[in-house]
């Protein structure tokens, strides 16, 4: 998220006729519109409260400056990164109004579900993620190890076929968020290629989208993520644009 802020300020910064700067604009105007550009469309959701305030500190750096001269001119300007602490495979919540005298927990939980369900309601350009798998949610208190949750999922998302791994309905749910012709992209197992589980998020590729590119890089899960049996591969999905030219792409070792 850090890396499209950057490109989305570079973009902003630049002459370009979709925002020109008006003739006799003041600069605290211009840097004005460019904050609620960038706050409009960079948006995140983490199931951990820590990764999100994280990554609200890390988006917060990159923008300081513009928003010390903002706020000069702006006193009332809120740097409201929109990064919601929710499980992005929940449905939209239903936001009831609260007793403003309520404790600053309740507070807290109200809020993360109201950014969650104003995202609910959106349609993105991009959306890209490095969601979960199999051996991290494994266990008793993973939902892989929830039958109850599985039956659930197995019910809500088309892709949950089989002994499905997990990180299928990241994808299916990333789908949804795309507008009409969005790009979707995420770095999971290369399994859904190959074994049985993945034919239900195939048929939901195949019936939604078209696969730009796919970047096999199994043989360096080790260094991608160390410690850990991985075979990742990048998935590039475009909403709408059915079947065409596929760009693959293998990335291997040379001994």
């Amino acid at each position: 998220m850090v890396e499209a802020l950057a490109r989305l300020r570079k973009h902003l910064e630049s002459k370009k006729p979709c925002h020109e700067k008006e003739k006799g604009q003041p600069e605290w105007v211009v840097l004005k519109k460019r904050l609620e550009t960038i706050l409009n469309n960079i948006n995140g959701i983490d199931i951990n409260p820590f990764a999100a305030f994280l990554t609200t500190i890390n988006l917060t750096f990159q923008v300081i400056d513009m928003y010390a001269a903002v706020k000069h001119k702006y006193p009332e300007f809120s740097l409201a990164f929109n990064i919601a602490t929710h499980d992005s495979l929940a449905d939209k919540p239903v936001i009831q109004k609260i007793d403003p005298k309520v404790n600053s927990r309740v507070k807290e939980a109200w809020i993360r579900s109201k950014k969650y369900a104003d995202l609910c309601e959106r349609e993105f350009s991009i959306v890209i993620g490095n969601p979960p798998w199999g051996a991290v949610l494994r266990g008793s208190i993973g939902p892989l190890g929830d039958e109850a949750q599985r039956e659930i999922y197995k019910e809500k998302f088309h892709s949950a076929t089989g002994k499905y791994d997990f990180y299928v309905l990241f994808i299916e749910r990333g789908l949804s968020w795309l507008r009409s012709d969005g790009i979707l992209s995420m770095i999971t197992q290369v399994t859904y290629v190959s074994q049985d589980f993945g034919k239900g998020i195939q048929k939901v590729i195949e019936e939604e989208s078209g696969i730009k590119l796919f970047i096999d890089i199994s043989d360096f899960g080790a260094t991608i993520f160390p410690k850990r049996t991985n075979y990742p591969a990048i998935t590039v999905l475009k909403r709408g644009i059915g079947k065409r030219d596929l760009e693959l792409v293998e990335v291997k070792r040379i001994e």
